[in-house]
């Protein structure tokens, strides 16, 4: 075909110059012969009607069910770097550290105007920064729109436009959107415009590039849990009303040094790489496009192939670092067509386990409110305090007839046990870092801890309380309870009533006032920790019981409502002088979590010891 086309130039010319030469008219020739030229020889600018872009063409070997490799953490306890979090993000509520605990991430609100002043504030504080796929999504999204533009520009052909054109007023997208803000609530659940959704995903449809980067936009990313559906689900809506906006440049440009994540999700990762592989498709078959939209093809696809196969250590891609100066990952006025909604900025502190290590990265990121009183119920969030009746790991023994079920749990040493004890001295020590497990899993758990004021109330109720409930005791007033018990409890948020020996405690009166100021409460021992069965003389009685309720009253600054019996016992004669002291609650041991309304001055605790799984067993009323 080829030699056949330069033997007919070769005679088309040669009958043009004899022409010339006998008419004289070599301009006319000269024109004539630069039309074929264009017609013939050169590169053509237009295309014959014959082009397409098929499924096939834009196949790629990436895995979209590849795992990814992000794995939330474990927490067994608050990470190491709780301290710095609190500094920076306030304190956390009960629910924050339930939430937490149990999902490996929480939310928390502070005074930020947009993305990029949050990314500042990360950077300025040195905390973990992480970039979640949405993001990298934005700048993909708008790098494309770029693309696209040159490639229609440098095209000038009307029957390739429609292969590259990005807009939002095509039918899938105007069908799709129309869907998803009438029934918000309901999309999100994932059960409304499912065969649009379908659609948009079905990989064996002949492509378009709106097409394709309208399954990006409206692909969610993948869940963990229920918690992290809630935060998706933001971002997901954060995603939806993002228009495309063009590169902003960045300040600072990837000058910060913070250790940084990148969340990424495989199967959106997968749509890009389909991205990168159409234009790649559209580029082959055309192949008049300049070397500047050529570099930014390479580009794209460098970028998704580092993206695929990424790796925590791996070196960030610059233009992912500076994402976070970026403009173009803000909400502006006009991105607001879904929710119709109020938005704030929240930080996602989020812990993941990275080569064996738990480690804690924030990234700020758009909540969305309802203007209305009618709130978008998969946008909130709700750890449940009626929580009584609620699974627990260990099947519950029976509860006896009549009786209050809050375990009332007693604790002695909190250290780490001496070598040589016996194991009856060596039951009465715990371990701080399994006492910190026990906390943690009790706040995980949504467990409320009860003052001795409290308590009382729902044992005189008769009833259940509707919140998992619990009462932390501990005995002998030891300096290790103030030193390593204290600090957990004020950790976690819980309260614990410390039973003082009045006259010889290792705990000192301004540290009961700083510890009762802080949520603990302080309870009576006895004067010196004497067998009260044993003592019949009424002003030795009255000195254990009473007097030492109103010396540890004058020493903390807060009543003394509970008496602890030295070494549990008690009888009819002590009980006398309790109940004329005016405590509420009097404690024994036992081994039952259940107590009889009343028995209010001989209740039942339990010895808590340091493994976790006969703390469960005893939570739920198993010896």
């Amino acid at each position: 075909m080829k030699k056949k086309k330069i033997q007919r130039t070769i005679l088309f010319r040669k009958t043009m110059i004899v022409l010339c030469i006998l008419s004289g008219i070599e301009i006319l020739i000269m024109t004539l012969l630069g039309l074929y030229d264009s017609m013939y020889i050169m590169p053509r600018q237009t295309h014959s009607g014959s082009f397409s872009i098929s499924a096939e063409d834009i196949q790629t070997t990436t895995d979209q069910n590849q795992k990814d490799v992000t794995d939330l953490a474990s927490l067994e306890i608050l990470p190491s770097d709780y301290d710095t979090l609190t500094k920076n993000f306030g304190a956390f509520t009960q629910h924050d550290l339930t939430t937490y605990l149990r999902y490996s991430e929480v939310l928390k609100a502070k005074d930020i105007t947009n993305l990029t002043n949050g990314y500042t504030y990360l950077e300025e504080n040195n905390l973990n920064i992480l970039i979640p796929q949405t993001y990298i999504n934005q700048y993909v999204l708008a790098e494309v729109q770029d693309i696209s533009q040159s490639m229609i520009t440098e095209s000038n052909d009307t029957e390739v436009t429609p292969y590259l054109e990005i807009h939002q007023e095509s039918t899938l997208h105007t069908d799709l959107s129309t869907c998803i803000s009438q029934n918000l609530d309901t999309f999100l659940k994932g059960t409304t415009c499912t065969d649009m959704l379908a659609k948009i995903n079905d990989e064996s449809l002949s492509p378009t590039l709106n097409f394709l980067t309208t399954s990006l936009k409206f692909s969610p990313n993948k869940s963990e849990n229920e918690y992290d559906t809630y935060i998706e689900n933001h971002m997901y809506l954060y995603q939806m009303e993002k228009g495309n906006t063009q590169i902003v440049s960045s300040e600072n440009s990837h000058s910060y040094s913070n250790d940084i994540y990148i969340n990424l999700d495989q199967r959106q990762i997968h749509k890009i790489q389909l991205i990168s592989n159409y234009l790649q498709a559209v580029n082959s078959k055309l192949g008049y496009f300049s070397e500047a939209t050529k570099t930014k093809l390479n580009d794209l696809d460098t970028l998704v192939g580092l993206l695929a196969a990424y790796k925590y250590g791996d070196t960030i891609p610059t233009v992912i670092k500076d994402l976070i100066n970026n403009q173009l990952i803000n909400l502006t006025q006009t991105d607001n067509g879904y929710a119709q909604a109020n938005t704030q900025i929240s930080f996602l502190i989020k812990s993941v386990n990275l080569n064996n290590e738990v480690k804690t990265f924030v990234a700020p990121m758009y909540i969305f409110e309802s203007k209305d009183e009618t709130p978008v119920l998969v946008l909130t969030f709700e750890v449940n305090d009626n929580n009584f009746n609620e699974d627990y790991d260990i099947t519950p023994a029976t509860q006896a007839k009549g009786t209050v079920r809050v375990p009332i749990f007693m604790y002695h040493q909190i250290v780490t046990p001496p070598k040589g004890q016996s194991s009856f001295r060596s039951g009465l020590y715990v371990d701080p870092l399994d006492f910190e497990k026990e906390m943690a899993y009790l706040v995980k758990k949504n467990y409320k801890t009860a003052s001795s004021a409290e308590y009382y109330k729902i044992l005189k109720s008769g009833k259940n309380p509707k919140q998992k409930t619990v009462m932390i005791t501990f005995d002998d007033g030891v300096r290790n309870q103030y030193t390593n018990a204290y600090p957990i409890l004020k950790k976690y948020g819980l309260t614990g009533v410390f039973f003082i020996v009045s006259q010889r405690s290792g705990i000192m009166g301004t540290q009961m006032k700083e510890m009762t100021a802080n949520g603990m409460e302080i309870g009576s021992h006895s004067a010196q920790h004497q067998d009260l069965m044993k003592i019949s003389d009424p002003k030795v009685l009255t000195s254990e019981i009473v007097s030492s309720k109103y010396g540890l009253q004058s020493a903390s600054g807060k009543a003394v409502n509970a008496f602890a019996y030295p070494g549990c016992g008690w009888n009819s004669q002590t009980l006398t002088y309790v109940s004329s002291a005016g405590y509420l609650l009097g404690m024994s041991c036992g081994s039952t979590i259940d107590n009889y309304p009343g028995n209010n001055l001989v209740l039942s605790r339990v010895h808590a010891y340091g493994d976790m799984k006969s703390f469960k067993n005893l939570l739920s009323g198993i010896r």
